[in-house]
């Protein structure tokens, strides 16, 4: 399950950049028949969204959103969310998706570091 970036490494220690912060975003693909992709965004370190979505996309609640394997340092299908909920407006040309975090942020003991 990613939960965010690193974006600084030093000697005993390394800063991550949750997936729920404004500045953390991340290509995604939707585990839904269209293999849908969009993009993960933060939305204030309360929770995150997937937009990017076109239109004509199927989305329910529920489904799962995967790593897409776009981003060059980022391995494909790492588990990231769930859609909570979807956000259509028909003016738009892409529709929104919330979603809900696989496990808490709040109680994580311990992470695994991948190295590409």
């Amino acid at each position: 399950i990613m939960i965010g970036k690193i974006y600084s490494v030093y000697d005993t220690y390394s800063k991550v950049l949750l997936l729920i912060d404004n500045n953390s975003k991340v290509a995604a693909t939707i585990q839904n028949l269209d293999k849908t992709t969009g993009l993960v965004e933060g939305q204030f370190g309360l929770s995150f969204t997937m937009t990017n979505i076109p239109q004509d996309q199927e989305i329910n609640d529920g489904d799962l959103i995967v790593t897409s394997g776009l981003e060059g340092k980022i391995p494909k299908d790492l588990l990231i969310a769930q859609v909570d909920s979807v956000n259509q407006v028909e003016s738009e040309f892409f529709k929104t998706a919330l979603l809900s975090p696989i496990v808490s942020l709040d109680n994580l003991s311990y992470v695994l570091v991948i190295v590409p």
